[in-house]
């Protein structure tokens, strides 16, 4: 039996399996978690599907690359980021030596960015101002300087 809009190559990893272990060598989805699998087929049910099996949003696969930064990189999904996002994908961890914003930044990721940018002031809402572990100044900056820098590139281009 097969789910409506799911990869059947995932289900059975979905279903009491191993839901963040890699496809093996011999797997034209090689290094790839199930999870980057569902985002690179921009299949939302089967991303579901994993999590609700307990699937990591920040599992990486076999070079390091997080589910929110292989979304990023993919396409501008704002609602795959933002799904990603509210099932706990850590919207500062870096991977390819960037983080969410900065890789929806260098990919021209407006829609993406704005998802980021909005998680971004719910996580200094609910700490009401007051530093945390999870979120600095620094990355609040950095958050501003990445929009400015869109905002930039956007005026710059539309002048050609």
């Amino acid at each position: 039996m097969s789910l409506p809009g799911t990869d059947t190559a995932t289900i059975p990893a979905a279903h009491g399996g191993q839901v963040d272990r890699m496809f093996p060598k011999d797997s034209p989805k090689h290094g790839l978690l199930p999870l980057h699998v569902s985002i690179e087929n921009e299949n939302m049910t089967m991303a579901k599907v994993l999590f609700g099996a307990g699937a990591d949003p920040d599992g990486v696969m076999r070079d390091g690359i997080t589910p929110l930064n292989y979304c990023i990189s993919r396409r501008d999904d704002p609602e795959m980021a933002r799904m990603l996002i509210q099932e706990g994908a850590n919207i500062h961890k870096t991977s390819e030596n960037l983080t969410p914003i900065e890789k929806a930044t260098s990919c021209d990721r407006q829609l993406s960015l704005k998802v980021l940018q909005e998680a971004t002031r719910d996580e200094e809402t609910s700490f009401g101002g007051r530093s945390s572990d999870s979120i600095s100044h620094a990355q609040t900056e950095e958050v501003v300087r990445a929009s400015q820098d869109l905002e930039s590139d956007s005026s710059e281009g539309s002048q050609r």
